[in-house]
Parts: structure tokens; sequence; C-alpha cells
């Protein structure tokens, strides 16, 4: 396998409103890019943080509603965005830290993160 020759890695986590695939709703995504010696790209100010609109009808697990009670309450604000319009900002913002999209995929932005390779199975 060739190693990818990418210097920027986008940083992504979610948050949501419970851990049984099937039900969950995305509540908060957040991105940061980094070089390869891991310095922001753009300014800790530009660092991507929303809360995604939980719908009135969607009850979020117990530890979410104990232990994320501030997230929820941004999510039930009119601070929150539907999925689309944060899958906007977002991309915006790589755009804007990566540039447009290389037509070599290897040179593109590694998606890295804790979870990551577990969260997208909930997007």
């Amino acid at each position: 396998m060739k190693p990818h020759d990418t210097s920027l890695y986008v940083w992504f986590d979610t948050e949501y409103s419970g851990l049984d695939l099937e039900d969950a709703n995305l509540l908060q995504v957040s991105a940061l890019v980094t070089d390869a010696s891991l310095r922001r790209v753009l300014s800790p100010d530009d660092d991507v943080t929303l809360a995604v609109r939980l719908p009135a009808e969607k009850k979020p697990s117990a530890w979410v509603e104990e232990n994320l009670s501030d997230l929820l309450a941004r999510c039930r604000s009119a601070e929150a965005l539907d999925v689309a319009h944060a899958d906007q900002r977002l991309a915006a913002y790589i755009d804007r830290a990566a540039g447009p999209v290389h037509p070599k995929k290897d040179l593109r932005p590694v998606l890295s993160g804790n979870s990551v390779h577990a969260d997208w199975w909930l997007a």
C-alpha cells in the first residue's frame, strides 16, 4: 500500500444522541485542520464546532441527557443547524484551510480523529 502524500489532516469529531446505531441522531460536529507537525493551518478561532438540530420527537439516551445537557440545550436552540447546513459549513472550512479538492486522492487531507472510524457509521 502506498503511503499517503498529504501534508494536511482534518481532525473530525462528532457527538450523538446515543450509541444505538439505528436510532442515534447527530448532535455536534467539530473539525480543525493541521499540518503534519500538528500545527493548525488556520487560527484556533476558525475551528468549527457546530450544534446540530435535534428533532423535537427524538429522545436522547439517559447518559447523554445527564452528561451533555448543555449540548442538548444548544441542539434545541436557534443556534442549531440542520445537517445539510452543518455539512456546508464544514466543507467551506476545509476548502478554506486546504484549498480546492485535489484531483489526486493521495494529496487530499487525511480524515483523522480518535473516533472518526466509528463515528462515520452514525452520520
